[in-house]
This record gives structure tokens, sequence and C-alpha cells, in this order.
């Protein structure tokens, strides 16, 4: 289930530092399983298709994003930012996982 708080490991967490309901976490992991199932069958028919997968990545997180109040909104927005600025330096110093930036944050 997701939670708000560090995960370790590097992992990267949009909620963390973000309280979620019952019924948040309810819907959010709903949104998760969506998306996955869409992602393993992509993966499992062999595509390397970087576009379906962001295009995956950007509805999952548009959609998540639509769970959280305004307040939430703006915790899970800087979360995001600040993933894009770490994978900016890290393609930047050549520890990049592949050759396109994180998707941006999801606009209402």
């Amino acid at each position: 289930m997701m939670r708000g708080g560090g995960g370790g490991g590097g992992r990267f967490d949009p909620f963390k530092g973000i309280t979620l309901t019952a019924d948040q976490k309810t819907k959010l992991d709903d949104i998760r399983g969506k998306y996955r199932k869409q992602m393993d069958s992509l993966r499992t028919s062999g595509s390397n298709d970087r576009t379906a997968f962001r295009g995956l990545m950007e509805a999952q997180m548009k959609e998540s994003r639509d769970v959280l109040t305004t307040e939430q909104q703006k915790v899970y927005d800087d979360n995001v930012k600040e993933l894009q600025e770490r994978m900016k330096q890290r393609m930047q110093h050549g520890q990049g996982g592949g050759d396109a930036p994180p998707p941006p944050p999801p606009q209402q």
C-alpha cells in the first residue's frame, strides 16, 4: 500500500510527506494496479516502445494526482519536480538510465 514517507533504496515516492486517507489509498492502489497491468502487457509483448511506456506513466501520474486534495497536490508536484531535478543532474553526469528525461508533472 502506498503511504507518504521515505522508502529507502533510492526508490521515488511521489507521495512522500503526504498523509493519505484510507479512501485515497484504495483509489491509488486501484490506479497503480490498472497501469501495472498495461505496462506488464507492453513488457511481455517484447515492446521497447518508450513512448508508450511514457504515455502510461504520465496518465498514471495524472490520474493519481487527481485523487489528492489541492494541498496534497502541491506536495506531490514538489516531489515530482525534485525527481526531475535529480534525473537531470544524473543525466548531465553520465549516470542517466535512458535517453529521455522524466515526464513533466501532470497539469490540471
